[in-house]
């Protein structure tokens, strides 16, 4: 599933490249082509996001304040039709969670990694493309890397031995919809506005399931099956509740 949405995202604008240039597409003076910079953002009203290595007592002791969830994506987009283009979308995330090890035993933030290829196809309304409202119907895929989680133990000795849970990456499937409004600068520059709602689906059963717990026994197996499972669904909830709604500033360019 990753190979083929990775080929979905970023090979079909290589493929209309081929096309042959004398074709003429409709569209905004003819432009055909949009390089871009898009951040997302979106206040962090439901999860803890307090920035990269935070320490979690820290935390608790200076308590909640007010953060910004963001996201950062490059694409390409190629106008199709008059009202209609196709965009391949990498997207890279860095980000928190809250990671509550058997319990309350042990409390800290885990640093997630996410890079996602997204396919989107994107409907103008008043204008020709690139430019005016428009629409996104959005699918793709997500590659989440939890990072690796350290503690202690005492044992009967009471000595001091240091466990790390490696979970490696796991993925996830997005589907999105968005809306924003394109504006043209000296016909080369878009600026727009808008925003975007998504749905990691394994993040979304995550979030309501809960059923995914750490080991409260055989603490010497840190990287027990159980244990992988429970740092993957507290990754892609994170990466559920962060995707599900945001803002979006986007910067473009037309060659």
């Amino acid at each position: 599933m990753k190979k083929l949405l990775f080929i979905i995202c970023l090979l079909i604008p290589c493929v209309l490249l081929c096309q042959n240039n004398t074709t003429v597409i409709p569209g905004y003076l003819g432009k055909k082509w949009v390089i871009d910079y898009t951040l997302n953002i979106m206040p962090s009203f439901i999860i803890d996001n307090p920035g990269k290595n935070t320490d979690y007592v820290d935390y608790e002791e200076e308590g909640r304040k007010f953060y910004f969830n963001t996201q950062h994506k490059f694409s390409i987009e190629r106008v199709v039709g008059r009202k209609l283009s196709v965009v391949g979308t990498m997207l890279f995330s860095k980000n928190q969670a809250n990671f509550d090890l058997f319990r309350a035993t042990e409390k800290d933030f885990i640093q997630i990694d996410t890079r996602g290829y997204i396919f989107t196809l994107r409907h103008y309304r008043k204008h020709l493309a690139p430019i005016s409202t428009y629409f996104d119907y959005k699918i793709g895929y997500y590659n989440i890397r939890p990072g690796d989680f350290s503690y202690e133990l005492i044992d009967d000795n009471d000595s001091t031995l240091s466990r790390t849970i490696s979970a490696g990456s796991t993925g996830d499937l997005y589907l999105g919809f968005g809306l924003g409004n394109s504006r043209v600068i000296k016909d080369r520059v878009i600026i727009s506005f808008g925003l975007e709602v998504g749905l990691l689906l394994g993040g979304m059963l995550d979030a309501f399931d809960g059923s995914s717990q750490f080991a409260t026994a055989g603490l010497e197996n840190p990287n027990s099956r159980q244990n992988r499972e429970a740092v993957h669904a507290l990754a892609k909830r994170r990466m559920f509740f962060e995707s599900l709604m945001n803002f979006t500033v986007r910067l473009g360019f037309m060659p």
